[in-house]
């Protein structure tokens, strides 16, 4: 057992190790917790979490200012929302919350701005709330939804049909869906999703499964007719011999085209099948039409004999080409700007490009051709969440957020030009936040740009402040002004929010994703670094009020920092963090993410790279780390909490008398999404309060 004094009077959970020693290409890595990478239901793994759970609780639970932070907390998770009206056949779908509920619900009116009537609400599911609705995409149209509920934030999936009229379910079920979405057959009859084996039936000589730890593989694309059991649903596409490939299902807006999108996990770039709608037996077969994985393919629009789509071939910041279905000839309709194009759809005969722009959104309007013939306003620095839109008419409704901005939904005319605000979250004291734009020089002199969000008051000359480092750097995603809860609190209650642009992120196209991944990720974790020292050698604040702080991929990042420079932060807070660098890819999806990591498995320059920055083995006796809070939920099936597990028994192990290294556990939740109200402000009430209290807020 390993037991480690805790201040003056208490002592970290007892943890158990194990002489786990690996063989990685003639290192030996030991793996002294491996046993905590096994199932929930494990009782002794079960024991430990709740002993763990109950410690941190004590602690947090006693932090000064407590009450104050949860109220803030709360005002701010408690805002109504809603999200962009989405019509079929003459319906408008969307999701709502006005504050109160648990979870949000799904409603239907007739007109996109109606107030019209609840079709779906999971709040009255589960005593604690952790059913949410995953996604819900109505019909073509309009008299059905397929939606599915996830149990406890979990990624497996069970697709159900509701009738839009009567508010009853269709009494089939589609079961152990996952990684995917649903695409509904044009006469409304069925629709395309992607799914796994159940992973309840091994094979008769293989051992019990565990759904929540076991590696996924062989995707499928599926067809379930409306009134059929799952079992029978058929089998539209797959490829045997590739079992990381994943699946997409897209249907032409010209309803004539089933476009099937194969990603190799996260890798961004694609593969894409295509079959004719319009035509029955072998003839609807799907036959591929870009048969390379060298760039990223999506789909816009559908014109005579074409498709018009977006891809990063030949421009790492992305473009736009029309492809004729019959000569395979491309020809570019918008050419690649400095500006990253993130997305397009087509609208009223238009098309609508989504453009990031330092890091910010911007829309502009183009003719079939690609000519561009006008733009849509944004009300700031921000970012655009979602557009919904249709072909077939002028009228778009797109979703707005910015730091101080919640949630903005605009309808927007592209015959008129104008736009109008449909709805608009109350600022609550938000209305003075500002956003300013910096830059810095990381260590291999790239200049790294950094959002620096504060309250319009404070001044750098009137510092230094309590700061809050925020970063994610990985899988192209890009991290964009959007509001958050805990960190709109932290700015609100006078501290300063940064949030670099890191490597290995997709503010800035394909380039900039592939210098911070595989040999190159350690430029990901320089950047952050340079943050850091720039917020220090600006003024802005100092080590002892510095804290980092981020999620999953974003965890991996905050478990760098900690374990590389200690010494600038008085706090870290890494989320479902991905820590074990070794491990990750024996479990769930983990696989994908070599995109990404590499496999360790696979070379021995992977294993160096990993083994390199892996969080959990970077931990040493010798080195005195931030009080750190690791956080994480039991039922997370993507990445799995093992990781957490490891890594804080480890940090225990290692951490001398006062240190603070605490680890919460989320009992019945998943990897962050449908998270209900209530454990979003105990879950952002814990965190900021552990912030606050290491970085000396005010409260």
């Amino acid at each position: 057992m390993s037991r480690v004094r805790y201040g003056a009077f208490m002592t970290f959970p007892p943890t158990r190790r194990v002489a786990q020693i690996d063989d990685f290409f003639g290192t030996e890595v030991s793996d002294p917790f491996r046993w905590l990478e096994g199932p929930s239901t494990d009782p002794e793994i079960s024991t430990w979490v709740h002993s763990q759970a109950a410690f941190a609780r004590d602690y947090l639970d006693g932090l000064p200012g407590r009450s104050v932070i949860r109220s803030r907390v709360a005002a701010l998770a408690s805002l109504p929302t809603e999200t962009a009206p989405r019509r079929q056949g003459g319906q408008w779908f969307r999701f709502t919350n006005d504050g109160t509920a648990e979870q949000l619900e799904y409603r239907v009116a007739d007109t996109p701005t109606g107030t019209g009537t609840v079709l779906i609400d999971p709040n009255p599911l589960t005593e604690n709330s952790t059913t949410s609705i995953s996604a819900a995409v109505p019909s073509p149209d309009g008299k059905y939804v397929a939606y599915t509920y996830s149990e406890a934030g979990s990624d497996w999936q069970t697709w159900r049909v509701r009738e839009v009229a009567s508010g009853q379910d269709h009494p089939e079920t589609v079961a152990w869906a996952k990684f995917t979405e649903a695409a509904w057959l044009p006469d409304s009859t069925g629709f395309f999703y992607g799914g796994f084996a159940r992973p309840d039936t091994p094979a008769s000589d293989a051992p019990a499964s565990d759904a929540l730890i076991d590696a996924n593989r062989r995707h499928q694309l599926r067809l379930h007719r409306l009134g059929t059991s799952d079992t029978d649903d058929v089998l539209v596409f797959d490829l045997p011999d590739e079992p990381q490939v994943l699946f997409s299902p897209k249907i032409s807006d010209d309803d004539r085209w089933l476009i099937i999108l194969a990603e190799r996990g996260t890798d961004p770039t694609n593969r894409v099948w295509i079959a004719d709608l319009t035509k029955t037996g072998r003839q609807q077969h799907p036959t591929p039409l870009i048969d390379t994985d060298d760039a990223a393919w999506r789909p816009v629009a559908a014109a005579e004999g074409s498709l018009v789509l977006f891809t990063d071939a030949d421009a790492p910041r992305g473009r736009l080409v029309r492809l004729d279905l019959e000569s395979g000839d491309i020809t570019e309709l918008v050419a690649q700007r400095a500006s990253i194009l993130s997305d397009a759809c087509s609208a009223g005969g238009r098309l609508v490009l989504h453009w990031l722009s330092d890091a910010h959104s911007e829309l502009t309007v183009h003719d079939l051709d690609g000519r561009q013939v006008g733009e849509i306003t944004l009300p700031g620095l921000g970012s655009v969440l979602e557009v919904q839109a249709r072909h077939d008419s002028p009228l778009l409704h797109l979703t707005y957020t910015s730091f101080g901005v919640a949630r903005l939904i605009l309808q927007h005319d592209l015959d008129s030009g104008r736009s109008t605000a449909v709805f608009a979250t109350p600022d609550e004291g938000l209305a003075d936040v500002v956003t300013e734009q910096v830059r810095f020089t990381s260590a291999d002199g790239t200049s790294i740009p950094m959002f620096l969000v504060h309250l319009d008051k404070l001044e750098i000359s009137s510092g230094p402040h309590p700061t809050l480092l925020y970063g994610y750097g990985g899988f192209r995603v890009p991290v964009l002004p959007a509001f958050n809860v805990s960190r709109a609190a932290f700015v609100a209650a006078g501290g300063v929010l940064a949030i670099p642009s890191l490597r290995g992120g997709g503010e800035y196209g394909a380039e900039w994703h592939d210098a911070g991944r595989l040999a190159n990720k350690q430029n990901v974790f320089d950047d952050a670094i340079a943050a850091a020292e720039y917020l220090i050698e600006q003024g802005w604040t100092t080590s002892s009020q510095l804290a980092c702080n981020g999620g999953s991929n974003g965890g991996l990042l905050v478990g760098a920092l900690l374990t590389q420079r200690p010494d600038l932060f008085a706090a870290a807070v890494p989320e479902v963090g991905v820590l074990d660098l070794l491990r990750f890819q024996h479990f769930t999806i983990g696989w994908a993410w070599t995109s990404d990591y590499g496999d360790p498995d696979r070379s021995e320059a992977e294993f160096a790279s990993a083994y390199a920055y892996s969080p959990y083995h970077r931990l040493s006796d010798d080195v005195r780390y931030p009080a750190t809070l690791v956080m994480t939920s039991d039922h997370d099936d993507r990445v799995i909490p093992a990781h957490s597990y490891k890594f804080a028994a480890r940090l225990q192990e290692v951490s001398p008398d006062g240190a603070v290294a605490l680890l919460r556990v989320e009992l019945d939740g998943g990897h962050g999404a449908g998270r209900a109200r209530s454990a979003i402000i105990d879950e952002r009430t814990d965190a900021l309060s552990f912030i606050s209290n290491a970085v000396g807020l005010s409260r």
